[in-house]
């Protein structure tokens, strides 16, 4: 196949009620039309009763993990997966929080532990830093205080500075710009192998990136899908058609 496959992380909800038809993967619209912008195919990544199946990984060329409520540990085993086969990945707003938490697990692991050994280690963080790597963003929140529709996006923006040697910097050619977020928790720090590439007023991180000039690896805090340009997701394709030959 000659377009490059966009592999989606879902949202996963499973096991909410005693209804075998409540166990569902969910997947927004925006992500896949954004993708088949690009000229890409979306592909919805689904999973066994919550565990990763890897054969659905080595169709895909790229990854993208959607904004959502919950960081399940499937996204972390891809995000590993992608550096190791050097598949470029976009996180978008919880993608990045995985990216983040990814990184300050993984400072204590070897790159080839398995995701439970992720897990244990990633509990014993949790315990020593209040039950969270994340930190809640202080009031007043100028990240995402509202609910957004088709008539009100632009009460969710704000501008963000972004370091001029940063991967997210050859994609806008901006030093600022204006992005919509919609997030209420921040990475209480980035662990090393990652570097902060953009920031808001309020010091909140907006993008990091893997620290590889070989992979494309990227999260950002804000909403590009939410956008008119598709600058973001193009640039996605773009990494997975120049891989995809390599194949």
């Amino acid at each position: 196949m000659k377009n490059v496959v966009v592999g989606i992380l879902p949202q996963i909800k499973l096991k909410t009620s005693d209804d075998p038809y409540d166990d569902k993967y969910e997947f927004i619209d925006l992500y896949s039309r954004k993708i088949i912008e690009s000229g890409a195919i979306p592909f919805g990544i689904c999973l066994n009763n919550g565990n990763l199946d890897y054969r659905s990984l080595e169709i895909c060329d790229a990854f993208l993990i959607p904004g959502g409520n919950r960081v399940h540990r499937c996204y972390y085993e891809v995000i590993k997966y992608a550096i190791k086969k050097n598949k470029p990945l976009l996180g978008i707003c919880l993608g990045l929080e995985s990216l983040a938490i990814f990184s300050i697990v993984q400072e204590h692991l070897r790159m080839d532990a398995n995701i439970n050994d992720f897990i244990r280690r990633y509990n014993i963080l949790k315990l020593k830093n209040f039950g969270s790597l994340l930190s809640k963003i202080k009031s007043p929140n100028i990240h995402g205080d509202v609910t957004v529709n088709y008539d009100n996006i632009d009460y969710a923006r704000h501008n963000i500075v972004i370091d001029v040697n940063s991967l997210l910097y050859t994609i806008y050619e901006k030093e600022e710009m204006s992005v919509v977020s919609l997030h209420s928790y921040c990475p209480k720090w980035i662990g090393p192998g990652f570097n902060i590439t953009a920031k808001a007023s309020d010091g909140v991180v907006e993008a990091i990136e893997y620290d590889s000039k070989e992979h494309f690896i990227l999260g950002v805090h804000f909403h590009p899908e939410l956008e008119e340009d598709n600058l973001i997701f193009n640039r996605l394709n773009e990494e997975g058609l120049k891989r995809k030959k390599y194949l």
